[in-house]
């Protein structure tokens, strides 16, 4: 625009000097407006959208997956660390409540509530009734979040995290056990993810018979399962994992040939 200004202005300023001097002046041609073009568009900005946008995540950030896994790991590492822990001031490990005459009234998981900051909730349960108490089974409600599902559903006070009940299981009925166990407390589990939920209050561990087949485990992943060991270590293992590894891992005393760890893959904890 200011150029076209300035060309018109010494266009006129030449007609009047040659009116002035008695010229003839042919006409001016006037210039054209020009138009700016147009920015160019920078590839993908039109209405179709490139493959993986609009939901892609940011780079780094984790697959909602492994947020889940590292949810659940830490929940792990906290009931492995709280397990141990009542070990060390009892010099047993924890096993399910029972009454005098041995029937099981309510589950490992009350038993360790004052190692995961829950001393309120537990001074709460009258633990000479069963977890189905008229009493205590108001208290399913109050589950503790570390024992709460991170991914499959449930109903309300149910948990997957259980331990194995069985002939040389870690919660075999009955049973106190050092926390010294004959395998190595790197190569026994303590708490796995289990198929199926039960009521946290609840004294129900996976059955296990070392001759029998293995209770299911994966109820978090379709079949895939992260378990704690006694050393508190987290490790996740395929569905597809060796019968044989799991059952070597079950047992405190199998004294079986096999490095169940080698089998999984170990997660750390990133807390």
């Amino acid at each position: 625009m200011h150029l076209r200004n300035a060309i018109h202005s010494i266009a006129v300023a030449g007609l009047i000097a040659g009116v002035g001097c008695g010229q003839s002046v042919s006409p001016v041609a006037t210039v054209p407006e020009t138009k700016p073009e147009a920015a160019p568009k920078p590839p993908g900005s039109g209405t179709a959208k490139p493959p993986g946008s609009g939901k892609a995540r940011p780079s780094g950030e984790p697959s909602p997956l492994s947020a889940f896994r590292n949810r659940s790991k830490n929940n792990l590492i906290q009931i492995a660390m709280a397990s141990a822990n009542y070990h060390d001031s009892r010099m047993k490990y924890p096993n399910n409540i029972l009454s005098k005459d041995g029937k099981p009234l309510l589950s490992w998981r009350v038993a360790i509530l004052p190692n995961i900051d829950q001393a309120l909730l537990y001074n709460e349960f009258k633990l000479d009734e069963p977890w189905d108490s008229a009493h205590n089974i108001k208290l399913v409600a109050k589950m503790p979040s570390t024992y709460a599902p991170v991914r499959a559903k449930a109903k309300p006070g149910e948990t997957f995290y259980r331990g194995f009940d069985g002939p040389g299981a870690l919660f075999e009925t009955g049973k106190s056990n050092s926390i010294i166990a004959p395998d190595g407390t790197a190569n026994t589990f303590a708490v796995v993810e289990a198929a199926e939920p039960v009521i946290w209050t609840k004294p129900e561990d996976l059955k296990f018979d070392p001759k029998g087949p293995l209770p299911k485990l994966g109820g978090e992943y379709d079949g895939d399962f992260l378990a704690a060991f006694m050393d508190t270590d987290v490790y996740l293992y395929k569905k597809d994992v060796d019968p044989k590894v799991i059952l070597g891992a079950i047992t405190l005393a199998g004294n079986e040939k096999i490095d169940p760890r080698a089998a999984g893959t170990a997660l750390k904890d990133s807390r």
